[in-house]
């Protein structure tokens, strides 16, 4: 996989990242293909597409943005991210390759490549940018149908749609635009394996009767931070214990409730590696996720928690999320006291279903839709 740095050799195809613009000249005699993600050294999915398309003996180019938006205030948050975009758009226009994959959030900095490139860019639609931005940004939301407008407008003006779910196929009427969609599941890589020794329950001397239950992920109100608080009371005089692993803008609030509750343990950010280690040493998988309008286009194929989960063979209770039969779903409401029904013996989760790989799923997906792409360009050039 692909890692944050300025330059990578994988292979005989070079990838070149920089902080913002990439020299896009075209390398002899193989098809360029840009992979453009606004923070692709954070992005897991947008790294696996980049590094899978060069061992398939493509020129592959990966591209972020280099405009920073971390800021204290709101205000400054809003402000500076307004002009981030700005600048941006700008720099999109200067990358060059045969083929674009755009990781749609957000989708507005991609407006200049859909006038100017039209048909000549994949549109990887991994979340639906409109429904969480008027969710993170409530006093955005009389701007919904401008920022939805942007979304349609990319999509008519791209190759193919490819979308992370199912349910995401409905998100708009595709027909409208007569776009083909393709669902490319976010599972997880073969490599991503759980040993299931336990380890680490002996190291923190955790009986094998106490009940642990496993949160992953950012620590943020979106992704149910405050959840994860109600459940870490609503377990107190029970044999259990609720771990936190990760970091976010809402990591006061859980560095609060692990020090105030014994059975609350924090870990902070750890190594994608040392993952299958904590799912293994758990007896559950969390996804305390809050209902929105955008919900229902979360499940197991888009969320790489829920996927890392039921790869080790985990249970996991969600809420926030699409129904499926591959976990328990529950309302936001109900979480916390589902999840302390569970560790009293009282609820029992259904076993998980074995989740097929990357890739045996997603990278035969990604090599069609890359295909059809290629063949639609070269029908329009001739």
């Amino acid at each position: 996989m692909l890692m944050p740095g300025p330059h990578y050799l994988h292979g005989i195809v070079e990838i070149s990242l920089t902080s913002g613009v990439v020299s896009m000249a075209k390398t002899r005699n193989k098809i360029t293909i840009a992979v453009l993600s606004y923070h692709f050294s954070l992005h897991p999915r947008a790294q696996r597409i980049a590094s899978y398309l060069s061992k398939k003996g493509f020129s592959v180019y990966a591209w972020e943005s280099k405009r920073s938006r971390k800021r204290n205030s709101l205000i400054s948050r809003v402000v500076y991210g307004a002009l981030a975009y700005l600048f941006t758009m700008i720099d999109t226009l200067r990358v060059k390759a045969d083929i674009l994959w755009i990781e749609n959030v957000p989708d507005i900095v991609y407006v200049p490549l859909a006038l100017f490139r039209k048909e000549k860019f994949i549109l990887s639609r991994r979340s639906p940018w409109a429904h969480e931005l008027v969710a993170e940004f409530p006093f955005l939301k009389k701007l919904y149908i401008l920022i939805s407008s942007i979304e349609r407008f990319l999509i008519s003006r791209s190759c193919i749609v490819a979308v992370v779910s199912t349910p995401m196929l409905h998100e708009y009427d595709y027909n409208k635009f007569n776009k083909e969609v393709i669902v490319i599941p976010n599972y997880p890589e073969k490599t991503f394996k759980c040993s299931h020794d336990r380890k680490l329950r002996d190291e923190l001397s955790i009986s094998n009767s106490t009940k642990v239950f496993l949160y992953l992920g950012k620590l943020s109100f979106v992704e149910g931070v405050d959840l994860l608080v109600k459940t870490a009371i609503a377990l107190k005089d029970t044999n259990a214990e609720l771990w936190i692993v990760g970091d976010g803008p809402a990591s006061r609030l859980v560095s609060e409730i692990a020090r105030k509750y014994d059975h609350v343990r924090w870990f902070g950010w750890i190594d994608r590696s040392e993952v299958p280690r904590f799912i293994s040493s758990a007896d559950y998988g969390l996804v305390p996720r809050k209902k929105r309008p955008a919900s229902i286009f979360y499940n197991h194929e888009g969320v790489m928690k829920i996927s890392e989960y039921l790869r080790c063979g985990l249970p996991v209770i969600a809420s926030g999320v699409a129904p499926s039969p591959y976990y328990l779903s529950v309302s936001d409401t109900e979480f916390p006291l589902i999840v302390r029904k569970v560790a009293l013996g009282e609820v029992t989760v259904p076993k998980p279903i074995p989740l097929p790989s990357w890739e045996e799923t997603s990278e035969p997906l990604i090599a069609k839709t890359i295909t059809k792409c290629l063949a639609k360009t070269k029908t329009k050039s001739n």
